[in-house]
C-alpha cells in the first residue's frame, strides 16, 4: 500500500506549545484514503464500524478498537458506518523524553515508543488492538478530558502529559503485549544507555555487559540485531532525541542543553543533532514555533 498523501504536524496543530492534540471525528460513509503522517497517532473507536487497512492486513473496527501508527506508516479506513473516533496526535520525543518511567512496562515501550528505540529497523504496519468495553469506556473519558483541556486558551502541559499517560496506562493494563525476541541483556543495555543520557554521562561500553553472562562483543551483536544500530550509535541518536524535548522548552538555552547532555560544546551538539534531524538545534526550535528566523 502506497500513501496517496501525507499529513504534517502543522496540519493537526501540534508544536512545542501543543505537543499533544486530539480531534473527535465522525465518519458517516467517507472513505479515508491511504495516507501516512509525520507524527505519532493513536485512534480510539468509540462507536460505529469500519475496516482498517495496513499493508496486506484488513481488520474490522468497532467500539474499543485502538489504532497505533508511527510516522511513515501507511494505513486507510474503508466502509465506515457512522464511525466515531478520537484521534490523538503527539510528539513522541516529548512523551518519551525519559524512558526510565516506562522500562517496567516494556509492552508500552514496544507499542508507543518502538519508532524511537528501534529507528534503525524497517517500519512494521500500524498496529490494531482491541481494548474491550471496560478499558474503552475509561479511555474515552480521558480523551474527553484531553479534548476539553486543549480547547482552553492556556493549556497546562503537566495536565496534558498526565492525562495522556493515563490513556497509555489503560492500554497497557488491558492486554499483555510481549515483544518476542528481546533478550533481557538487550533491555538492560537500553536502560543503562538511558541512564547515561539522563545523567549527562559519556557512553561506557564496558558497563553495558557488566552483570550479564555474555561478552561485550556478543551483546553488541544482539543489540544491533534488535535495534538496527550499535550501542554507541543508539546512544548518540537517543541523546539527540532527548535534546529535542529540552529544545521545546523556550526557557532552556541551547548551551545549557548541550552541557546537560554531556556534549563537549555547542558546535559538537549541533553537529550530532544535525546528523539525525537534518537541521541545527536553533532551526529545530524555529520549526516548532520557538524563536524567530530574524534573530
Amino acid at each position: 500500500m502506497k500513501a496517496e498523501y501525507t499529513i504534517s504536524r502543522s496540519d493537526v496543530g501540534i508544536s512545542a506549545r501543543r505537543p499533544i492534540s486530539v480531534w473527535k471525528l465522525l465518519e458517516r460513509h467517507k472513505v479515508v484514503r491511504p495516507h501516512d503522517h509525520t507524527y505519532h497517532e493513536i485512534c480510539l473507536c468509540v462507536g460505529g464500524s469500519g475496516w482498517h487497512l495496513t499493508g496486506d492486513q484488513r481488520k474490522k473496527i468497532s467500539r474499543g478498537s485502538l489504532l497505533v501508527s508511527a510516522p511513515g506508516q501507511v494505513h486507510s479506513i474503508e466502509i465506515p458506518e457512522w464511525l466515531e473516533l478520537f484521534d490523538l496526535f503527539y510528539l513522541a520525543e516529548w512523551v518519551f523524553h525519559d524512558f526510565q518511567d516506562y522500562w517496567e512496562h516494556p509492552q508500552l515501550c514496544m507499542l508507543f515508543g518502538a519508532s524511537l528505540l528501534y529507528s534503525g529497523q524497517e517500519l512494521e504496519p500500524a498496529r490494531h488492538l482491541d481494548l474491550g468495553s471496560t478499558f474503552a469506556d475509561a479511555a474515552q473519558r480521558e480523551c474527553e478530558d484531553l479534548l476539553a483541556a486543549i480547547k482552553n486558551p492556556v493549556v497546562s502541559q503537566l495536565y496534558l502529559r498526565a492525562t495522556f499517560e493515563k490513556i497509555l496506562a489503560l492500554v497497557g493494563a488491558s492486554m499483555e503485549i510481549h515483544e518476542e525476541g528481546t533478550r533481557p541483556e538487550v533491555w538492560q543495555s537500553l536502560r543503562r544507555i538511558e541512564t547515561f543520557i539522563q545523567n549527562g554521562e559519556p557512553f561506557r561500553p564496558k558497563v553495558l555487559a557488566s552483570g550479564t553472562s555474555i561478552q561485550a562483543t556478543h551483546l553488541s551483536r544482539l543489540f544491533v540485531r534488535k535495534t538496527g544500530k550499535s550501542p554507541m550509535e543508539f546512544y548518540q541518536q537517543r541523546r539527540a532525541q532527548v535534546a529535542c524535548v529540552r529544545l521545546l522548552n523556550p526557557l532552556r538555552s541551547i548551551t545549557n542543553i548541550a552541557m546537560e547532555l554531556g556534549y563537549s560544546d555547542t558546535a559538537h551538539f549541533s553537529r550530532i543533532f544535525r546528523r539525525y534531524y537534518q537541521v541545527s538545534p536553533r532551526a529545530f526550535r524555529i520549526r516548532h514555533g520557538i524563536g524567530s528566523k530574524t534573530k
